[in-house]
Parts: structure tokens; sequence; C-alpha cells
């Protein structure tokens, strides 16, 4: 008898002894044994499928008595899977890149049941959450919107082998879904988003009249029917085909107001009358019999969040959620057995946000030493911003330390909370959004996450100063209460009847502040033998996920001791000394075996990278390291020798050495094409070479420097063997260095550039925010056809509708008597009259100078709209700025304290940004504040200093500002007659609100509108 290719692994597996298995495993096995699994299919009751983080894929051919692994070939997040039949399936997921966070999807297919998976090429797909089959033809897929695709959402009717976008229109980003043919579905979003989609059209409902709870999945169960859960107790129905979204009638869960409330819902199953739920806690599964009427809670066994279920028939389903958990019932819920998976945490780290997550820590421990790990933010993100909706790329940032995510303790809207200026205002704040019950609304969800993971050990920020980091010192404060609550078997008596028993932390450490002196210090660039390197090395990529730019870990992690129980040892640099946790055991992994001939070198290795971090980060971008920068990278792995290079040229940028960064990053992305962060940093080197700004600030200081001395420069020959190349190669220069090039080569290299991505990294190529920076070094360079080609179609192209409307505006440039674009506009008159600046804006033309308002969206008579005007002649630009005053702002006058280049976060200020060359990419920033001090910028770089003067005027009512600035500090020759620039205006208070002149602050195409000369 001929077995097929499943029935050889399995036997295969079963023939080798599994201590020989754990002794020899990788640790990119031990790793991938545990991965959180995020969705499972089945065809009938025997045959399954489950998908996970690192590229997991498990397949049961006997209703999961045993599940195997499938290479998927691929070690990126995979989030949802769907079959037709036993042979024919689909998964799709996704990834973010580092720095610029954008999300590339993953779609795989097969046609013999998973023995392959074909990666379907897609290049330019954004990272997705869903994807259902109807057929062997026809399926829709859906996840995150981007520029070129921003409905994100898509569908095949070749059995997954092409992929055509549906509903174009917004960004939009769908975190729960669910169809009942090609036509017919409903989708949530982040912020209240939902939609319908009705034979193709996408239909979005209004986000503010809908609870702002975050979706996690949907269930329909007919055309009219459906169910949405997800976080912080979210369970809604509709009735009416997804117009409406109401709590069921009948009796709520059987749960108490703040437990309900700190629940995360992660997946809905419904058939006929019958519902199931599941989540965090994974302790129960809520179980409907009536279509919602009345509620029964069933315990499962295990505590770790669940994120699907899936059932085959009404009595057979499946759960599977953390650790690689997977539960059956085959009573339709009323008990449920685990078959694979399981466990609990070593150790629960509390931050304020991810980004202050301790990275090296987590890898350290958790990665490097096995101890299960889960991390809890309070918040999603540090400043309020769309990006901070992409949990999906966090979970992403801390799966490669080695720890579990599953989400943030608060996720309601939250100002920017670097902007509270202490733990009182904070909570205060949050208060606010609860009428009062935040306090115990965090601590039931810290008792409650306390209780699930059942951690030896807690992990909180300590702030000795608790001004210092208002959200931090709130977190610890509470968390320390939440540990006590969590072991008094009186608080919250109904947690123990759902599977929750009281639960004793043994220790509490607290992690400083950099800068500040624990009692327990840890080194990251320590060499961990499991992670052949050092926790700051293996943890990188997660920072380059967390953060928008590169950033250097402390050398130290500060920590100390703040309790534990009686009898463990207190003087020891192991956070986990005397805690007993053998290896293998439910709270930490197998250990991993090392090459004991292959320790010494990397041992070497990681002692060279940690010392050349630390060098580089402490010389601050000196010039010296120029002529070693090819010895810098020699012997060191492709991952560091690129990183390393890259933090160059970050010291480069940082010290204004902008031509010694370009020539590094250069560098960086001839000798290692495939390195995470080259796609950041030709990015970079695109919008540098095209720049008007930024070309013009170089010039003058070339001229300078030529006055003076030359600069030191990175030369481009490879003094190293080159990484292997893609099928494109980036070609060495022959036009010198980038000190010494002229306008027109500096944009013939960024067209190079853009040639090259199309080739090897078409992905990327397709943005807009790349494409529009190369169409317009086209049209300087005078290639008009090629520059129009792109803008009409961008205007006429489903992305992102801000990069359309800059279409529009460029087509309305090149023929004027077409309709104008939905911008605003203002126009800059030239005067004869020379004012006289002393902020009184009393001058004749600035009554008759048209005005730029920066005023509240929607409200139409804004008492505190802050007027802007604009006028010039042949020498400089002027500048007229009128503000309202603010309630519960400071206004000082001016004194002779100021100073170039001001910290002004403290007052109420306005910045105007200005594009002289249209590219959306880089701009000139000039910034006033109320007592007229000032600070500038070119394109994020402080070093421009342009002679401009400023004269201000501080009022009972109201601040003005008079400002000239030379033209020749920012362009030669002067603006001709009607030509065009784009001006962004906003006004930020020092409580971090903001107001802008279109509605739109921030970096993208809608925060610009126009400037036209006459």
């Amino acid at each position: 008898m001929r077995c097929s290719p499943l029935v050889v692994c399995c036997l295969v597996a079963l023939a080798i002894p599994s201590t020989i298995l754990a002794r020899t495993a990788t640790l990119a096995e031990v790793l991938a044994d545990d991965a959180t699994l995020h969705d499972a299919t089945f065809v009938d009751a025997q045959h399954g499928w489950a998908v996970g983080d690192r590229g997991v894929v498990l397949v049961t051919d006997d209703g999961g008595t045993h599940w195997y692994p499938q290479r998927s070939g691929v070690e990126c997040p995979l989030l949802s899977v769907s079959f037709v039949d036993q042979q024919r399936g689909w998964i799709v997921g996704g990834r973010s890149t580092p720095i610029n966070h954008r999300t590339e999807g993953v779609m795989l297919r097969t046609i013999d049941g998973g023995t392959s998976w074909q990666r379907v090429i897609a290049p330019t797909q954004p990272r997705l959450t869903y994807v259902k089959f109807f057929d062997a033809a026809r399926g829709v897929a859906a996840g995150y919107g981007s520029s070129f695709y921003p409905s994100g959402l898509f569908a095949s009717t070749d059995g997954g082998k092409s992929w055509q976008p549906l509903a174009p229109g917004q960004p939009s980003t769908w975190l729960a879904c669910d169809f009942l043919g090609p036509g017919a579905g409903l989708l949530a979003g982040p912020h209240g988003t939902r939609a319908v989609l009705i034979d193709r059209e996408l239909r979005t409902s209004p986000a503010a009249a809908i609870d702002n709870r975050t979706p996690r999945d949907i269930a329909m169960t007919s055309t009219s029917e459906g169910w949405m859960v997800g976080d912080d107790g979210l369970l809604l129905k509709t009735t009416d085909s997804g117009a409406t979204w109401q709590p069921p009638t009948g009796q709520p869960l059987p749960l108490d107001q703040h437990t309900s409330r700190a629940w995360h819902w992660n997946s809905v199953a419904a058939t006929g009358q019958h519902v199931w739920i599941a989540g965090g806690p994974g302790s129960v599964v809520a179980h409907s019999t009536d279509g919602g009427t009345t509620w029964t809670l069933t315990p499962t066994g295990t505590r770790t969040p669940l994120h699907r279920l899936v059932f085959a028939d009404a009595q057979r389903g499946w759960a599977v959620g953390e650790l690689g958990t997977i539960l059956v019932t085959d009573d339709g819920g009323r008990t449920w057995q685990r078959q694979r998976g399981g466990g609990r945490a070593a150790m629960l780290a509390l931050a304020a946000t991810p980004e202050q997550l301790p990275l090296e820590i987590a890898t350290r421990y958790a990665a490097g030493e096995g101890y299960r790990t889960a991390v809890l933010p309070l918040f999603a993100t540090l400043p309020a911003a769309v990006d901070s909706l992409d949990q999906h790329r966090t979970a992403q940032a801390l799966a490669h330390c080695g720890t579990n995510y599953t989400g943030s303790l608060w996720s309601d809207h939250t100002p920017p909370i670097g902007f509270h200026d202490s733990p009182e205002q904070l909570m205060a704040e949050l208060n606010r959004q609860t009428d009062g019950m935040a306090r115990e609304q965090l601590l039931a969800a810290l008792v409650l996450a306390i209780r699930t993971w059942q951690p030896e050990l807690l992990l909180v920020p300590h702030e000795r100063q608790p001004n210092q980091n208002a959200a931090s010192a709130v977190i610890e404060q509470l968390a320390i209460e939440a540990q006590q609550l969590a072991a008094d078997p009186t608080y919250g008596v109904q947690l123990a009847t759902v599977g929750l028993p009281a639960w004793q932390v043994k220790r509490t450490v607290g992690l400083l502040p950099a800068g500040e002196r624990g009692s327990i210090r840890l080194s990251t660039d320590d060499f961990v033998a499991s992670l052949g390197g050092s926790p700051a090395a293996w943890s990188s990529p997660a920072r380059g996920l967390l953060f928008s730019e590169h950033t250097v870990p402390p050398p130290l992690d500060e920590l100390e001791l703040i309790s534990q129980l009686t009898g463990l040892p207190t003087n020891t640099r192991d956070l986990f000394a005397g805690l007993q946790l053998a290896s293998g055991s439910e709270a930490r992994r197998p250990l991993v075996a090392s090459n004991p001939s292959d320790l010494d070198r990397l041992r070497k290795l990681t002692q060279k990278r940690g010392q050349l971090v630390r060098l580089l980060d402490y010389a601050e971008g000196s010039p010296m390291w120029s002529a070693q920068v090819v010895n810098l990278t020699g012997g060191l792995d492709a991952q560091t020798g690129g990183e390393l290079l890259f933090q160059l040229a970050e010291g480069y940028r940082a010290t204004a050495r902008h031509a010694m960064a370009a020539d590094t990053l250069y560098l960086l992305a001839r000798r290692y094409p495939d390195h995470p962060l080259t796609e950041q940093a030709l990015v970079w080197l695109v919008r540098y070479y095209a720049s008007g700004e930024v070309a013009h600030v170089a010039g003058r200081q070339q001229a300078h420097a030529s006055r003076t001395r030359p600069l030191a420069n990175v030369q481009y020959q490879d003094e190293a063997p080159a990484a292997e190349q893609p099928q494109a190669e980036l070609p060495q220069h022959s036009d010198g260095t980038t000190a010494t090039l002229t306008v027109d080569q500096r944009l013939e290299r960024a067209t190079l550039l853009g040639g090259y991505m199309e080739k090897a990294r078409p992905a990327l190529y397709a943005e807009p925010e790349l494409r529009f920076p190369l169409a317009t070094a086209s049209r300087k360079l005078g290639f008009n056809n090629t520059a129009e080609r792109y803008f009409a179609v961008l205007s006429k192209s489903g992305v992102e509708q801000g990069w359309v409307s800059a279409g529009h505006v460029e087509n309305w440039l090149a023929k004027p008597d077409e309709l104008p674009p939905q911008k605003p506009l203002v126009t800059c008159k030239a005067t004869k009259d020379v004012p006289h600046l002393d902020g009184l804006l009393d001058e004749p033309f600035w009554q008759s100078a048209e005005v730029a308002r920066v005023a509240h969206p929607n409200q139409r008579n804004d008492p505190t709209a802050v007027e802007v005007k604009l006028a010039r002649d042949e020498k400089f630009l002027y500048l007229a700025i009128s503000a309202p005053r603010l309630r519960d702002e400071k206004y000082e006058p001016n004194d002779s304290r100021r100073t170039r280049d001001a910290d002004l976060s403290q007052f109420d200020r306005v910045k105007l940004r200005i594009d002289m060359d249209r590219d959306y990419a880089t701009a000139y920033e000039l910034t006033v504040d109320c007592r007229g001090w000032t600070n500038d910028a070119c394109w994020g770089d402080a070093s421009w200093n342009p002679r401009w003067f400023v004269a201000h005027h501080l009022a009972d009512t109201a601040w003005t500002a008079e400002v000239a600035i030379a033209w020749s500090d920012l362009t030669e020759p002067a603006p001709a007659l009607l030509d065009t620039w784009c001006l962004g205006i906003t006004r930020k208070t020092s409580h971090g609100h903001t107001t802008s002149w279109t509605g739109t602050a921030g970096d993208s195409p809608e925060s610009f509108g126009l400037l036209l000369f006459r």
C-alpha cells in the first residue's frame, strides 16, 4: 500500500523519541511549538487545519487527536485559513516592515491538502486578516487598507491565483469579517467602523454613532442576522443586515460589570439559534441555545486567551489560541478537552505603552531561557495616531522576542499621554471617559490578567519620581494593588467560578528609567548561547516594528526588587532565582541545545557588535567613521552589518551630515539588499535626492564648505564581499560622492533608484509616497510626459484620497482650464511696501491679503481660529499670524533670552510647512510660539538656520507675529508669477491638541493646501 505524504510525515515523527526531539530542537522549532494560533477550519469532523504566528500550519485527519506541522514556506503571522474540501485551501496573513511600518500581505494556496503550499505572487498586497472561499473558484479576502488598495477588500474568481480589489474608497482596516457569498458580507474595523458589502458595493456606517470598542470577529447566520464580538466585553447582534448593531435582548452574560468590561471576546461561532463566544481569558466559553436570550458559561480547563472558535456541525467544535492551545468539544460546547498546547506564563511584563516594554529583558528570558512571558501595555501607543491601531504589528514584534501579546488594558481613545503632567491628571482624563470608574476598570483588568496567566514574576515600570512618567506611575501603582487582590480569594468571588481562582505572584520587580541605578543590572549586550547573540541584537527587529525611528537600547537594564515571598533570595542578578521552574514545565519551554564548536565565534562577534553599537552611539555621527565604514562590518552577519550601517547613517543625519548619511545608506542598499532596514534606506534616499528644499540647502552648504574645507564622505567601492543580490542589482555610482553633486545629478540618482525599485521592490515602488517624489524629479528633469502620465493615472485610481487629490492638483496646474482641486488655496501677492516688523499687522497690504484660517473642523465660526496671511517682494517672503488666546494656556511676554531652535512644546504655537516642489515628502518648517520664540528645520534637519526675522505682540485677547524670511534661504530665484507651492499650517497647544488649515494634521498630502503666487 502506498502511504500519503501526510502519513509518511507522521510515521517519521512518531519513530523519533520525544527526548531526542526536545534535545535537538532548534530555537525556531521550540518557539513555533507554542506559537499563538489565530484561526482554524474544518471541512468535516475529521479533517482540519490551524494557522498562527511564525508561519505555523497544523493539520489533522483524525478530528484533532493528532496534529502535525506542515511547511508553509513563510515565517510571518498567518491569520486566517479556508478550505472548501480536503485538498483545496487558502491561507492569508502578513507582516509589517521596520521603521516605516508598511504592511505586506501573504497569500498561500494548496491543491493537495497542504502537503505543499504555494505563495501567490502579489507584491503590492497589504496585510490580510481574513479569507473565505465559497467554492473552488470564488473567494474573498480582507485586511489592512493601503494607499494603493485603500478598501482593504479583495475578490478572486480563479481559485486564488489572482485577486482584484473590491469597493475602492477611503482607507479602511478590517479586523472582523464574515461573508455568505462573494457579494454579501459584514465587516468591522477600528474606531467603530462598520460596513456592509452588497453586490460588491461597500456601504460604511458613520463611525461616530457606533460603539468604539475594537471588534475581533463576526459570524453571519443569514443575510439579515449576524453577531459581532470584541474587546472590553463587546457583544452585539444585527437583525437588519448590519444597518444597526445592538446588544442581544434577554439576560446579559452571567458576569459582573467590571469583569464583563475587562473580558475580551475574540471569536464568535453561530449555527441557527446556537451561539458560542470565547476570548481572553479562555477559561470559559459562553453558549446560547436560543439566539442570545440566555447564556451559560462552560469551563474549558485552560485560562490563556482563545482566538478562534470553529464548528464542523452543531456538536463538534474546536477552539485555538495562545501557547498553541487547541480544545475540542463533542457535545455542542457543554464540555471541552485539550488536544494540544496550553500552559501559563512565568513572567507578566507591564508597561505604559508597547514602545516602553522591556524588549531586551523579555528576549533574554522568553526566547533565550524559555520562560514563557506575557506582555500587557496600558495604552496601545504613546502618541495617539491611526498607526496605533495596528496591534498586529505590536504582536509581530513581541512574538519575535518569544513573548505573548493580547492587546492593551485601555482601548478607549486617550489624548497623548505624554502631555499629562501627573498620575492624577491622567486618571482624571480616564475617569472622564468612564464616569469615574477608570480605577475600578483597570484593577479588574489587571487582576484578570494575573489570574489568566498565573505568573511567578511581575515586571512593572518603577518610577522613583511619579511625575516623571504619569502613565508608568499609574500602572505601577495599580499593578501592585492588583497583585494583592489577585491573591485574595474574597476578591471577585465570581472569578473562581469561571476558572480563574486566586493566584499569588511570588516576586515583583521594577524596571527603572534609563539613567537611574538599580540593585539588579542586566547588560543588554550579554552573550546568550541559545540566541547565538545578545538580547539587544536579537530584539533589534522588534524595535524597528515598535518605533518609527532607529533606536539603540540602553547598555544596561536597571531593576529594583519591589516585593517577594519570604524565603526567596534577594541578592541576585537572576530575576527567576529560587522560583524553581524546570525546563519543559508548563511555564517554561524546553531548553535549546547549542553547538559548542560555534559558541566561541558567536561570542566574539556578539562582543564586537555590542562595542560598535555603543561606540557609534557615543560618537554621534563623527566623520572619523567614514574611512572605516567597510571595516566596521567585516566578519559580521548581514543582519548586524546592515544595522550598524543604518545606525551610522542615523548618526550622520542627527549631526546634519546628510551627504555622508546618503552615501552610507547607499552602501547599505548595495551590500545588504535584503536587509529589513534597506527599504527604509531606499525611501529616504529617493526623498533626499528628489527634494528641492534639501538640494537648495545642500548647495548653500557645499558653497560654504568649499570656502573652508572639503567634506569627508563614504566611498562606494566595496572592500568586502557583497551579499547575494536580488534579481535587480543597484549599481555603483560613477558621478562622485553626494557632497559634490549638482541638482540634476541628484535628480538623476533619484530616478536611478526608482528604476531599481521598480524591478527589485515592486510593492514599495507602487506606493504613492515613493512614486510622487519620483514623478516630481522627472518633471524637474524635463520629462513632463512621464510625470503627467503618472499624475493622470493617480488622480483616477482607487488609492487613498489624499494622493488622488494631489494628482488632481498636478493635472489642474498643467491644464488650469479644468476644475480646481478640492484643496484649500491661499494667494501670496506682491507688495511694494516693506512692512515695519512690529507684530501689529497694521500695514495696508495686510488688510487686503487673503486669509488662511486654522480652525476646528466643522466649526464655521470658531472663535479660536488662527489667521495666517502672506505677502512678498523681491527679497523676502512675509507672514502675518494672528492667534486668539486659549484657555488653560500660559502666555508670557517675549524677553531677550530668545534662542534659535528653542523647545516650543510647552507653549501655544503655529507651524508652517513649505513644500516648494510639491513632492509631499520634504518641506521647510517654520514655527513661532506665543512668545515670539522660533524653531526652524528643513525636513527635520535643525541645522538649517535661515535668516528670518520675527516680531510678536501679545494683547489681551490674541497674540500676533510678523515674519520676514529671505528668498535666498528658501529658493533661488524667487518664485515667478503663478508658481504654486504646497503649504501646511497647524496650531498646536501645550496639551497636544492640534488644529490644521486643511482639517488634517500630520505629514500626509491632505495636510497641505496650496500657496499661489500672484
